[in-house]
């Protein structure tokens, strides 16, 4: 069902779920990682019953997912997603009959959860969206499984939130002018933040040992070295392209860069915010995003929910 992998000497496992692919921490030693991949089959084993369609009931569900997102997900995102389902499953408690079959889930009856929200959180219009937006990625679950045909929130709209700004990017024609001013060198270091949301203080760290070009992947370690987070970003073609024509003779133990500037007119956030933005308009959850930028808690990542296709 899984697999063990080492990488610069720390082992992660590989394992499906539902048709996905996730990639845990597993310790220093290839014991630790055994035992890992072991314990995460075994919870697989106990949480993955066979359902009939159309037997699923909500509280089957919602285990179902929780333990799921305690796997894929950061522990504090995780916990927003347990406490979403809780307070949804209270008002299904009253609002469906019994056995409260999944299926039984409409629109109709999201839209009176919808209006619940509502006058529980008068003035409170993002809590309210990001509870909807926690629901939505929890029904494509659903989907996922098979227990549910479509997404009961799917044409349930957002409520209106006065003055919501959106994040500065960079428009393509803007882009382009910024890089065309800048030397060969400093446009090589705005790509790592343009291409991979990598920050300064992340890319003055960035060394090739990090750069793992046959998985196409850059290994990105925030703290010290004990008590480091790490995450694994996909490398863009372009990216890619430019980092394998970089590498040369360099060994591991080198930086990437020697020394990287952002010179002015370059702003790093709007940079990073573009990336953002690309990330989001190819199709990526906002949960996706904040594992690509490292934030544990995806509630953090949510005022970027205005580059979502249908925000």
């Amino acid at each position: 069902m899984g697999k063990i992998i080492e990488i610069n000497g720390e082992y992660f496992v590989d394992f499906y779920g539902n048709g996905l692919r996730f990639r845990k921490k597993a310790g220093s030693s290839l014991a630790e990682a055994q035992a890992k991949l072991s314990e995460i089959e075994a919870s697989l084993a106990t949480t993955a019953p066979e359902v009939p369609p159309g037997t699923a009931t909500c509280p089957l569900f919602f285990e179902r997912f929780t333990a799921y997102a305690a796997q894929s997900h950061h522990s504090v995102t995780a916990a927003r997603f347990a406490a979403a389902a809780r307070h949804l499953g209270v008002f299904l408690e009253s609002a469906l009959p019994e056995p409260r079959y999944l299926r039984l889930v409409t629109p109709r009856i999201m839209e009176d959860y919808r209006q619940q929200l509502r006058a529980q959180h008068p003035g409170k219009p993002a809590l309210i969206n990001f509870t909807l937006y926690l629901l939505r990625e929890m029904f494509q679950y659903a989907l996922a499984l098979g227990w549910l045909n479509d997404n009961p929130l799917r044409h349930i709209a957002d409520v209106p939130e006065p003055g919501r700004p959106k994040p500065r990017t960079y428009a393509e024609s803007e882009l382009y002018q910024l890089r065309e001013s800048l030397s060969p060198a400093d446009d090589r270091v705005l790509a790592v933040t343009l291409y991979a949301g990598l920050m300064p203080d992340e890319v003055r760290v960035l060394l090739w040992r990090d750069v793992d070009m046959a998985e196409r992947e850059i290994e990105v370690r925030r703290g010290n070295a004990e008590e480091a987070t790490i995450r694994r970003v996909p490398l863009d073609v372009r990216l890619y392209e430019m980092l394998r024509e970089l590498r040369g003779q360099a060994k591991d133990a080198d930086p990437v860069f020697s020394e990287p500037r952002w010179p002015p007119p370059v702003n790093v956030y709007r940079l990073r915010n573009t990336f953002i933005r690309e990330v989001l308009v190819r199709g990526a959850t906002l949960t996706r995003l904040n594992r690509l930028l490292g934030v544990p808690d995806v509630a953090r990542v949510f005022r970027y929910r205005v580059f979502l296709p249908a925000a």
